[in-house]
Parts: structure tokens; C-alpha cells; sequence
């Protein structure tokens, strides 16, 4: 009998070091992983989520359906983790489909082959509106500059799009306006001086790379006649008393979530006039940034954190 008992003790001691063992093991794997932020999956495929957790090294699972008339079939309603949590690689995201109705997702056209784009609308269920076509230094022959339903908005089936379509740059004699947004004022400058054209310059102080242009007027691919008065508004002033809101210009407020390390935040706006970056700077955490921003149309703005999405907040 006092065989058994030492015999059953032995064991026990046995199995007590294996489960700790096994429990260090598993311990010092996970957090040997990397801690990444959950990106914005709500209002994506299945197959999109898929894309953009894959080189995180995160996983995902369907935690059910539901059905909703305000989300097309197949996209994400919910998830858990939300975006912006920290955690580490090999976490699954649990995602809620939605069953959806007869609304459709209305496809990114701009940049695209105009054949291409409207076999894009046939596949989403969305009727060919008008056609209009327009020289352009932006967008190449046949591309197409702006489409009347904004891109990954939600409408009904057989909907009609309609398109502005590039015809290529202009013939000599006319003066289009560049894309600046983005660039050095120099650039904007120097293409102002070699045209012998008016210009202002509009000074407002912004936590961004210094002279930077923020906005312009007028828009890009506006025809410019020798009369006019170009202007472009700017990041970065030695003179804060100096700094101006753009006319029409909003702020946009956002607050840097807390942690241990600074991180990278960019700011992408898309409008009217198509999708450009309007803020990119390393931040402190909890740091708040105000930008100010000039937009046409329906307007929304894509918050990245380290090039992860994060956040969309219209306007």
C-alpha cells in the first residue's frame, strides 16, 4: 500500500512539472510575438479582411451573420477586437457578417481604364450614367477623373454612375492647374513664375513637414486663364500670427492613443477631387492633433496608424 502511495505521488509530482514546463514554454512563445494594431475592418469583405490581416499575422473567424438593409451581403458588421487595440501576432479577429439586402458596395473607378470601370459597374449591379470627357494632367487618356457616387459608398442596385473621362493633357494653348496638395510650395512657385501667373500664398502653422501645400485653388485640372490668381495654403510659418484657416476649411480633430512609444499617424483625404495624404508626422501618445481641412463634396477621412487603417470618419 506504501508502494502505491509513492508510486501515485511520483506521478503526480511528474505531472505538476510538466504542466509548468509546458506552461513556461507557451508563455515565453506569446510574448515573443509581436504586438501589432487591429486594423478597420468593419465595412470590408471577407476576402479584403483576409488581405489585411495576413502580413499582421493575425487571424480571422466568422462569429456569425446577421441580416441588415444598410450593409450589402458578405460585409463586415462587427469586430472583435476593435481597430486601434493593441495585441499580439496570431490573435484571431472574430468578424459578424451581414446578410444584407439589395444594396451594393460602389467600386473605387478613379485612376481605372474607363472599359475597365464600367465592367467594374456591371459586376456590382450598377448602371452606366452619362460620360463626360476632360483634358487632364493628372490622369492619363481614357482614365477616369471622377465618378458621381462616392467610392465604397452603399446605394441600391442599378443605380446609375456617371463618369468625367480623361482625353489625355491638353493641346497646346491651354493651361491646366497641377495637382500640388502634398508638395513643396517651391514647386507651386517656381510653376507660377514660369507661367507669368498671379499668386497668394496662404500661411497656416500645422505640426507637418514645413512649407508643404495643404490645399490649392483652384482645383487640379482647372483650366487656367492668364487672368486669374492662383493661390495655395501652407504648412508651416515663422510667424504663428501670420497662420489662416483656408476659406470653407473644417477641423479635424484627432487624440493619439496612449502607450509606451511614439507612433506614426497619417491623415488621408478623400473627396471630390479624389484621395490625397493631408497629415504625416511622428506623435506622442495622447498627443491631440487640429488640421485644417479644405474638401469638396462628400468627404471622409482615413486615420492610419503605422500604415495600419485604424479609423474612417466622414466629414
Amino acid at each position: 500500500m506504501k508502494k502505491i502511495i509513492e508510486i501515485g505521488f511520483v506521478g503526480l509530482i511528474i505531472i505538476l512539472a510538466v504542466y509548468f514546463a509546458l506552461n513556461w514554454v507557451i508563455g515565453t512563445v506569446v510574448h515573443k510575438r509581436t504586438e501589432v494594431l487591429v486594423p478597420q475592418l468593419n465595412g470590408k469583405s471577407l476576402a479584403l479582411a483576409m488581405e489585411i490581416l495576413y502580413p499582421l499575422k493575425l487571424g480571422i473567424i466568422k462569429d456569425g451573420d446577421e441580416y441588415n438593409s444598410q450593409i450589402p451581403p458578405a460585409t463586415i458588421m462587427r469586430q472583435n477586437p476593435p481597430a486601434g487595440m493593441t495585441v499580439r501576432e496570431g490573435k484571431i479577429v472574430r468578424v459578424t457578417l451581414s446578410r444584407g439586402s439589395d444594396l451594393v458596395f460602389v467600386p473605387d473607378l478613379r485612376g481605372q481604364v474607363v472599359k475597365i470601370a464600367e465592367m467594374f459597374l456591371r459586376r456590382n449591379s450598377l448602371e452606366i450614367g452619362a460620360r463626360n470627357m476632360f483634358h487632364s494632367l493628372k490622369f492619363a487618356k481614357d482614365e477616369v477623373m471622377w465618378q458621381s457616387l462616392e467610392p465604397n459608398s452603399i446605394t441600391e442596385k442599378n443605380t446609375p454612375v456617371d463618369l468625367s473621362v480623361s482625353l489625355g493633357p491638353p493641346p497646346e494653348g491651354i493651361l491646366l492647374m497641377p495637382d500640388f496638395v502634398g508638395k513643396n510650395i517651391t514647386a507651386f512657385i517656381e510653376w507660377a513664375d514660369n507661367n507669368k501667373l498671379k499668386y497668394e500664398l496662404k500661411e497656416t502653422a500645422e505640426t507637418v513637414p514645413s512649407n508643404t501645400v495643404l490645399s490649392q485653388q483652384p482645383a487640379p485640372d482647372t483650366v487656367i486663364t492668364f487672368d486669374m490668381s492662383i493661390k495655395a495654403f501652407v504648412f508651416g510659418v515663422d510667424s504663428p500670427q501670420a497662420a489662416t484657416i483656408p476659406p470653407g476649411a473644417e477641423i479635424f480633430h484627432y487624440e493619439v492613443p496612449q502607450g509606451s512609444r511614439d507612433l506614426k499617424i497619417r491623415l488621408v483625404l478623400i473627396d471630390s477631387d479624389g484621395e490625397r495624404q493631408i497629415f504625416s508626422n511622428v506623435q506622442a501618445p495622447g498627443s491631440k492633433i487640429d488640421i485644417p481641412v479644405s474638401k469638396r463634396g462628400k468627404s471622409r477621412i482615413r486615420v492610419f496608424i503605422s500604415n495600419i487603417l485604424v479609423e474612417e470618419r466622414e466629414l
